[in-house]
Formats: structure tokens, C-alpha cells, sequence
């Protein structure tokens, strides 16, 4: 039996709870940055990965990049520079951000607080409505990387007189971690492009 305790924990997360008897399982899960940095860089351009499912955050690295240019080169309309690209999305080990409790309950009308034990290994209710949850979870992740990081991406750049082309698709699990629909992620960006690997 599974129950949600948030209501008896304090702000501090004190937890409140008359025990009753038997052997119990606490878990409390909080979101925080895995300090995860970039596998393929540049010399000057090491550090942490982005919240690749924010727009917010695709804005700010963005604008980093592209004010530093039009600060040097003017209107970017009038250089021979066309786009920025973005590399391969590798991020290794859970998949989350601060947005995913509203942005799952606004995409999929219910909340995934209760559902939260199947990340680990918990089945709820039932197999298939375990299923059907992780599904929910996995389009949830796909949507927000897809409008908030690749779209927003291309929208960006358009503003700025560029296009934005990114390595948007992968082979997936269990090859790479790409928790985005392929198709969809490249026909959002100004012009479809991927990887492979030989040997």
C-alpha cells in the first residue's frame, strides 16, 4: 500500500506522521540539479547542462551566445554567419524539470504526484495504469523539449536574422537517452539534421 504524506510535512520537510505499525518505506522526492556537464566541448565552453524542457532556460543560453555576437559583428542579418547548431542531446540518468508537475497536470489532466513511486519501480493500481502513466510521463518530456528547447531555439535565432539546425534525433534507448519523438524534434528545427555511427 502506497500513500502520499505530503500533507502531514512541514515546510522545512519535517514530516508529521502517527506511525502505524509494520515495516514502512519513506521517500521523499525533491527536484535539484544533477550537476551533469557537457561531454563534448569546446575548450572555453565546459559546464553544466541546460534544462533542455525549459524555455526559459533555452532563452538565457541563447542570448548568452548571440548577444556576445551581435555585440561584436552588429546586426547578424548582415554577416555571412546563417545559424547556430546544437549538437547531440546527451544527458545521462533521470529526466526532470522544476515545470513537470504543472506541465504533466495542463498536457494530461491529472496529477502525477501519486504516480511518483514507479520511478521506483512501484506498480500503481495496476500494471497497465502503471503503463499508461509512463507513457504519459515520457510524451510529457518529448512535447516540453520539443516546444521549449528546439522550437524555442529556431524562434530565437529567427529573431536574431539566424536559423538554429541541431543533431534532434537519436537512436533512443537503450543506444542514447533521447526522450523526444526523432521526426517531430527535426521538423521543428530550421533544417532536419542527425548522427550515426560506424562501427
Amino acid at each position: 500500500m502506497i500513500f502520499n504524506l505530503s500533507s502531514l510535512m512541514l515546510d522545512d520537510g519535517t514530516l508529521i506522521w502517527n506511525i502505524p505499525e509494520g515495516k514502512w518505506v519513506i521517500t521523499r522526492y525533491v527536484c535539484t540539479n544533477t550537476g551533469q556537464l557537457l561531454y563534448s566541448h569546446s575548450a572555453n565552453s565546459k559546464g553544466p547542462m541546460i534544462d533542455h524542457f525549459s524555455a526559459e532556460a533555452t532563452e538565457a543560453h541563447l542570448m548568452y551566445f548571440i548577444e556576445k555576437l551581435e555585440n561584436k559583428l552588429g546586426n547578424l542579418n548582415e554577416t555571412a554567419l546563417k545559424y547556430l547548431y546544437g549538437d547531440s542531446y546527451e544527458v545521462r540518468g533521470d529526466l526532470w524539470t522544476p515545470l513537470m508537475k504543472n506541465e504533466f497536470k495542463n498536457r494530461n489532466w491529472y496529477d502525477l504526484t501519486p504516480f511518483l513511486p514507479v520511478f521506483d519501480g512501484y506498480v500503481i493500481m495496476s500494471p497497465e495504469i502503471t503503463g499508461r502513466f509512463r507513457f504519459d510521463y515520457r510524451q510529457t518530456l518529448s512535447d516540453l523539449i520539443i516546444d521549449n528547447h528546439y522550437a524555442k531555439a529556431r524562434e530565437i535565432c529567427r529573431n536574431h536574422g539566424l536559423e538554429f539546425v541541431a543533431e534532434a534525433a537519436g537512436p533512443g534507448m537503450p543506444v542514447h537517452n533521447c526522450p523526444f519523438e526523432s521526426l517531430r524534434s527535426s521538423g521543428v528545427l530550421s533544417w532536419p539534421r542527425g548522427e550515426f555511427w560506424y562501427n
